[in-house]
């Protein structure tokens, strides 16, 4: 089965359009639901028939202002409505909340939303112990806030533009941002230093890259001198990825501060 929703959102002006009653109130919007549902093999049939005869009428009912918007979605994937990926309240037998969150956790209102990563936290605990054991050192560079924080970050991306995480499942690359107080607590807790995290733009400031740039952009071509500036504005400035970005490291007790984590 292939459904196809409709959903308009009307106001009390006009009379409903589906069989449920309006709210109360003299114009309070509502919203209206329609489920349509083709026969297999018969949804593009379907489709081209609902753009060409019903949706016009919808449309020129917003047009005249007894619909305020109107929304249609279909399914990338033959699901029932029961069958689709959805979030949902867990029974978590054990704590999943990263040791940061002792303290902050009481900033957080009743249906705030904490995420937490057992995965990255497990990565990071078998690095730290390798160097506490082996020696070394590690840079851990992605985007996230400095401290731990409530919200949701996690995001779809596809065809290069914002997508539904759940939407099209196998289909779209899935971020969230790293909690990097978590990562440098379990660093710590395995027996390395953790140092940072250190804002991208001010670690590679540090490292030299406007020298290198420059001394770039003096001997290239126009072109490539353009390519280069813009690289460096995309890796440093604080309105691209320089102050979303961020650099933990994990070091070796035995082992001073690398450069980057100085001033």
């Amino acid at each position: 089965m292939s459904p196809t929703r409709l959903v308009a959102l009307l106001t009390l002006l006009t009379p409903p359009l589906a069989a449920q009653a309006p709210p109360a109130g003299p114009s309070e919007p509502f919203v209206v639901e329609y489920y349509y549902t083709a026969r297999w093999g018969y949804a593009e049939e379907f489709w081209r028939l609902y753009v060409k005869n019903h949706l016009p009428v919808m449309m020129l009912e917003r047009d005249r202002g007894h619909i305020r918007d109107l929304v249609i979605e279909r399914p990338r994937f033959h699901a029932t409505e029961d069958g689709r990926f959805v979030f949902a309240l867990s029974d978590v037998r054990q704590p999943l909340v990263p040791p940061t969150w002792d303290d902050a956790l009481g900033d957080v209102p009743e249906d705030g939303v904490v995420e937490v990563s057992p995965a990255a936290c497990a990565v990071a605990g078998l690095v730290a112990e390798r160097i506490a054991r082996a020696g070394g050192a590690a840079l851990i560079v992605d985007y996230g806030p400095e401290q731990s924080a409530p919200g949701d970050t996690l995001q779809a991306v596809r065809a290069h533009g914002y997508d539904d995480p759940l939407g099209a499942p196998g289909e779209a690359d899935l971020t969230a941002h790293v909690d990097f107080a978590a990562l440098a607590h379990v660093g710590a807790r395995a027996g390395v230093r953790a140092l940072g995290p250190v804002p991208q733009g001010a670690f590679l400031g540090r490292l030299g890259i406007d020298a290198r740039a420059e001394a770039l952009m003096r001997t290239a071509p126009p072109d490539v001198a353009r390519d280069v500036k813009l690289a460096l504005h995309r890796l440093t400035s604080p309105e691209a990825m320089g102050t979303l970005f961020k650099v933990l490291a994990f070091l070796h007790p035995a082992l001073p501060a690398p450069p980057g984590f100085a001033d």
